[in-house]
């Protein structure tokens, strides 16, 4: 991947989806990159094997990548070691996880030390229990914008306890003003889509207030 993009040292995004991408040794560093965004994209190396986290971390980090401020993640492409990005998250302001148990999104949070903007898109439920540390880490943030998409096929009532329990601390931000939250199954019966737009009013009131 490194040798084709060097022909490409002006780019500002790149979206690489449902391929192979191939990693070598860096060439010339992508000097305005932006943005980038790996979704369904494992990274390997020239033998066909996962991508090592040496050779990862020689071409995703801030020497390559001097001017990225948002990053599109999926568990695919974070691998088998979710370290590979830990040298660009400190400098990243805007981040996307997707698919990506909270859990582990808990274990990167910490790297986040620049970062205003936080999309979380979970496609299936994990027990509270294990969430402390994903709780613990997201407290610490000073966001100024919020997404959250529940895409599970979980009982709408369980996904709106999360869901509540992820806005007890993010409704806590001074900082936050943008605000994105949807759950996918919530309007399958009349007693969940109740619950859910009542909430929705409790959240749209603190927004005004954090606007105010």
């Amino acid at each position: 991947m490194a040798i084709f993009l060097a022909r490409f040292t002006e780019l500002r995004e790149l979206a690489i989806e449902r391929t192979w991408n191939h990693m070598d040794h860096p060439a010339s560093p992508l000097s305005r990159l932006e943005q980038l965004e790996l979704n369904h994209t494992p990274l390997i190396d020239e033998t066909g094997e996962e991508c090592n986290l040496d050779l990862a971390r020689l071409l995703l980090c801030p020497a390559q990548l001097p001017a990225l401020r948002q990053l599109n993640v999926d568990r695919i492409a974070l691998g088998g070691d979710p370290s590979r990005f830990d040298l660009l998250l400190p400098q990243l302001s805007d981040i996307h996880f997707l698919h990506i148990p909270l859990s582990l999104v808990a274990t990167r949070l910490p790297h986040c030390t620049s970062l205003k903007t936080l999309s979380l898109m979970v496609d299936w439920i994990e027990d509270p229990t294990h969430l402390l540390a994903f709780f613990n880490s997201l407290r610490k943030l000073h966001l100024e914008e919020f997404r959250y998409w529940d895409w599970s096929d979980t009982n709408g009532e369980v996904c709106l306890d999360n869901v509540r329990r992820v806005m007890a601390i993010v409704g806590e931000m001074k900082t936050l003003r943008k605000l994105s939250l949807r759950i996918d199954m919530i309007n399958t019966n009349i007693v969940t889509r109740k619950k859910w737009i009542e909430f929705k009013q409790g959240v749209k009131k603190i927004c005004e207030k954090n606007k105010g």
